[in-house]
């Protein structure tokens, strides 16, 4: 559960992006979140770690 105040709600609204790309890096032990459009450049990354 993120709280408001950790995610601007420009960066979720920004991008309707068609693509996601979900990854797990083994050593830093985090996921990340990426949203864009599949045909364009304006793109949001979220990052989930301990």
């Amino acid at each position: 559960m993120l709280s408001e105040d950790i995610m601007d709600m420009i960066d979720v609204l920004g991008v309707y992006g068609d693509v996601v790309v979900i990854r797990y890096d083994m050593v830093l032990e985090q996921f990340d979140m990426m949203l864009f459009y599949g045909d364009c450049c304006d793109a949001s990354n979220y990052y989930f770690g301990k």
